[in-house]
């Protein structure tokens, strides 16, 4: 594969044989990671940064409001930079503005509020179906001013049906009802248009790739986008963020009004600052009411008098601008230029890689030759002039099901992949490509799907995609290293066992022993295995009473420090301590009881650190352990104690628990169960699965410990646990409340702290979905007992 690659890319590929050579000197973060979401956020060169602060420790640069030398000197940066920037995409202060703005979402949103709608008559602003949510955000501006919103689905819009809109585009698309707020189609509009009205369009979609036709730039301001009927003038927004990563814009060439655009995105630092190119027609079509610090000549504060500063972008300098970050610019720039020489260079040596995997991608088959990946994309993959380096996709399991996008990303993070999943913040294209109605679009949301979280399937159907892109650092070994992770994870070589259970009655049971109790006194830490335990009213004693946070009060978890799984709590009764040992460190004692002065001083030393996404009350535990956690973690860090004054509760996800069983510092449950049994098929499917030599360092010992049980339960049939609706254990009553998705922590070596493949690979292929294992469990509170041993028999009734 690789020879392939090189012969048929040998001229596009590489820089001219300095990719290599770049990636060590100017890339050492990416040893061992491929980083694929260049779209989302490029990365920064090391001489970039190192330029960077050289010339921050060199030069002095004041507030460029004022007038001293450093001001001066800031004033001269800026005009500098301004002018690079004009350089860079081939046109001059003559023909644009310069406009710095937050990020290119600023740029757009200034657009909308300050371009000059009209409601009599009627404005109109169209986009395109395959635009980014802040493109799609200038609709409601536009419709609280009583502005025609035409929208082109993405069949219209995608066969360059623009080059001749007078005939193509006059009765397409929806409008929306600027008064209900409601969709209608309407194809016979005959009100006149006023002088003003808007298009915008992306020069690349952020979704698929596609590179749409710069030519409509032109024919829509010449020409409008309806029929000769029709008056007005027509202003094109063009969203270059994600276009100008790796293409080039040539402004000399194409005129848009509007070019929003962010810098992290075409060389990762600074990350708040980009810019609104605003041509000089363009800034005829704003108007401007607010007025800040900089943007006007004089105004009296004591009548309606101000007098705008005649340059549009002081007009819009609303404050000091961020002259630090500006600065910043200077030397991406420079980065880019010495280690490319061109954009034209990087659009080659992008494509190249990203066509390699998309064919690649295209190919894969399961053992019955049923398709890996569902890949979306319109332009066939055949011309960088077509296509930009996005690879879009979903993953296909060999009887035709889909797999969930927050699976492969879990997956992916064990393989120090990063990628993107779900919809990108492009809607439309999402709807286009994955054939979601809006109907759908309703049901996923009432199934409690929302942007950006994990609820990846609904009815079988995906709710978004996977996105992988290339940047100019990307090299091939990312290409290769990502379709290995995509065979190995993916691929069926032969029929898989789905695991099915077996209907059986709902009856009480023997469902065998407590083999195995472990306790984790400080969350995320190393196990405590105990053979008897009180139980309290939030689960077992003692389990999850600590914490650890960060500096700024954050919890660390074993996703953000491996190493957490090396400090070994113990709990002593007799002395009422807990021990804290790890390697290369003395042991820690701290007593368990709660002093009243700690009680009574909790305001001063109370934390509020959260626990998936809600606030838990915390008391500090002192200097001393915090010293010690240290020493051993390297960073900054305190240890944290439940408040034993707030009763945590579960059933809200809120702040103010009110209602609901108690909980310790857990996410979900007071405890968790798992089966040997179920653990025991794990490995066996590991051994016979596995290929690169995992599967020898695990045992079940290994395998149990790294699913963090508080009970491991003898079993009869691998997952029966998942059919538990109640359990007694030793006459202590508990209701099942659903199965236990995983994470990769369960990928995290409890020995060595050491991240592995193994157990998450192959579970996720035996299991799918969120990857399920063990179940959670909640004590019900109308018995007597308060103990469990190891050996108590184990009493279930199914659901």
């Amino acid at each position: 594969m690789a020879e392939d690659f090189f012969s048929k890319y040998a001229s596009d590929y590489g820089y001219g044989g300095c990719i290599t050579a770049i990636r060590e000197k100017e890339f050492p973060n990416l040893n061992d990671s491929v980083y694929l979401d260049h779209t989302g956020a490029t990365l920064y060169a090391k001489s970039q940064m190192q330029s960077y602060h050289e010339d921050l420790m060199k030069n002095i640069y004041g507030n460029p409001h004022s007038s001293c030398l450093s001001s001066e000197e800031t004033s001269y940066m800026i005009d500098d930079v301004r002018q690079e920037i004009l350089s860079f995409f081939n046109t001059t202060s003559d023909e644009y503005y310069v406009l710095f703005t937050s990020n290119s979402t600023h740029g757009i949103k200034l657009v909308a509020e300050n371009f000059q709608f009209h409601s009599e008559p009627r404005s109109c602003f169209v986009y395109l179906q395959d635009n980014h949510t802040s493109v799609v955000g200038i609709r409601a501006v536009a419709l609280e001013k009583g502005v025609n919103v035409k929208v082109l689905n993405y069949q219209e819009s995608s066969k360059e049906t623009l080059s001749a809109p007078c005939k193509k585009i006059s009765n397409l698309g929806k409008v929306y009802n600027h008064t209900a707020n409601k969709v209608s189609i309407n194809c016979d509009v005959k009100e006149d248009l006023p002088s003003n009205n808007l298009f915008a369009f992306p020069a690349m979609s952020n979704f698929s790739g596609h590179k749409y036709p710069l030519e409509w730039i032109s024919s829509v301001q010449n020409n409008g986008l309806f029929s000769d009927e029709f008056s007005g003038k027509w202003f094109v927004l063009l969203d270059a963020a994600s276009f100008v990563s790796t293409s080039e814009l040539d402004l000399n060439a194409y005129n848009p009004d509007f070019v929003p655009i962010s810098f992290y995105k075409m060389f990762g630092f600074p990350t708040g600052l980009g810019v609104l190119l605003v041509s000089a027609r363009g800034a005829k079509a704003l108007s401007k009411s607010y007025f800040g610090g900089g943007s006007v000549s004089a105004y009296s504060s004591d009548t309606d008098f101000h007098v705008f500063r005649p340059s549009l972008h002081d007009r819009h300098k609303d404050g000091t601008p961020p002259f630090l970050e500006i600065l910043a610019v200077r030397h991406g720039f420079q980065s880019l230029r010495q280690l490319t020489t061109s954009t034209s260079v990087i659009t080659k040596h992008t494509f190249c890689l990203a066509q390699y995997v998309y064919n690649n991608l295209k190919e894969l088959k399961h053992y019955n030759e049923n398709r890996v990946c569902e890949c979306y994309c319109d332009t066939e993959f055949k011309s960088s002039s077509l296509q930009g380096p996005i690879v879009n996709f979903n993953i296909l399991r060999s009887d035709g099901s889909y797999v969930g996008y927050a699976e492969v990303s879990k997956l992916a993070a064990i393989y120090l992949i990063h990628l993107r999943t779900g919809c990108f913040c492009n809607v439309g294209a999402c709807q286009y490509f994955l054939k979601l109605t809006t109907e759908q679009l309703h049901k996923n949301f009432d199934a409690g799907h929302v942007c950006g979280d994990s609820v990846d399937i609904v009815d079988g159907y995906p709710t978004g995609s996977i996105r992988i892109s290339f940047g100019y650092m990307s090299a091939f070994s990312d290409a290769e290293k990502f379709l290995s992770f995509i065979k190995s994870c993916f691929v069926d070589q032969v029929s898989r066992c789905c695991n099915e259970k077996t209907p059986k009655e709902t009856t009480a049971k023997d469902s065998g022993l407590v083999k195995k109790m472990y306790i984790y006194p400080v969350k995320s830490c190393a196990a405590f295995e105990v053979e008897q335990w009180n139980l309290n009213e939030k689960g077992l004693c003692y389990d999850r009473e600590w914490l650890i946070v960060n500096e700024s009060g954050s919890f660390i978890s074993q996703k953000r420090e491996p190493r957490l799984c090396l400090i070994e709590p113990y709990i002593d009764l007799k002395e009422n301590i807990l021990q804290l040992q790890a390697p290369g460190i003395s042991e820690f004692k701290l007593p368990i009881n709660i002093s009243n002065e700690t009680l009574n001083n909790q305001s001063k030393n109370l934390f509020q650190p959260r626990i998936c996404g809600a606030k838990v009350s915390g008391i500090d535990c002192g200097d001393d352990v915090s010293s010690w956690l240290t020493s051993f973690l390297k960073q900054k860090c305190r240890l944290i104690r439940q408040n034993p004054k707030v009763v945590r509760r579960d059933g809200f996800n809120r702040d103010d628990y009110s209602e609901g069983r108690a909980l310790s510092l857990v996410n979900n449950s007071q405890l968790v169960a798992i089966t040997e049994t179920s653990c025991l098929d794990l490995l066996q499917n590991i051994n016979s699965l596995a290929s690169d030599g995992e599967a020898c360092k695990l045992t079940l010992e290994s395998v149990i410990k790294r699913f963090r049980p508080n009970l491991v339960i003898s079993g009869d049939q691998p997952f029966e646990e998942e059919s538990w609706g109640y359990v007694a254990i030793g006459g202590c009553d508990f209701q099942c409340c659903g199965v236990c998705f995983r994470c990769q922590t369960i990928s995290v070596d409890p020995k060595s702290g050491q991240r592995s493949k193994e157990p998450m690979r192959t579970l996720a292929r035996l299991r799918g979905s969120k990857i399920p294992f063990g179940v959670h469990l909640q004590r019900k509170m109308n018995d007597e007992i308060s103990q469990i041993c190891v050996g108590d028999t184990v009493i279930v009734t199914e659901f």
